[in-house]
């Protein structure tokens, strides 16, 4: 689910692909993912938030293959620790356990599930970006290219 959201931090930059993280948290959490609530609403726009602000920041200097790589693990690492933290908040509210509970599944569960969870998705983005990429910041430009014209013409006339 985080693919496209990798996809638009690297075409758009950080700051519009954390506002459609936003727009989509809320939509999935009150929607497909109502039982977690306003928890997984929280929790998902923190992870993935992070992920793509990071990721996107990185990229957004550099627009090269290595530097795409970069700054999709330090996207990945920084969602996966988002995650332990944002666990260690929210699932003793959530499952009603202690928080020692939830401290012994860190190593075991929680970290590998979201390097995995992370990881996944930033490699899908990686193989799928240049050829995505294109056509939305080809059909940005040419959208952006129009628009300027009309207003153009309506100052000239």
């Amino acid at each position: 689910a985080d693919v496209p959201l990798f996809i638009i931090a690297f075409a758009f930059g950080p700051v519009p692909a954390f506002i459609t993280t936003v727009v989509v948290s809320v939509i999935q959490g009150l929607t497909v993912s109502a039982q977690s609530g306003v928890i997984g609403i929280v929790m998902h726009i923190a992870a993935t938030g992070t992920a793509v602000l990071v990721a996107g920041a990185i990229y957004k200097r550099s627009k090269t293959k290595k530097n795409a790589v970069v700054s999709l693990v330090g996207g990945v690492l920084s969602m996966t620790g988002v995650m332990v933290i944002m666990n260690l908040i929210f699932t003793p509210i959530f499952m009603g356990v202690e928080l020692k509970v939830v401290q012994a599944m860190i190593l075991p569960a929680i970290l590998p599930f979201n390097l995995i969870k992370a990881g996944l998705n930033a490699v899908i983005a990686f193989a799928i970006y240049k050829a995505v990429g294109r056509v939305f910041r080809d059909n940005w430009e040419k959208k952006r290219s129009m628009a300027m014209q009309e207003e153009s013409s309506k100052n000239a006339g």
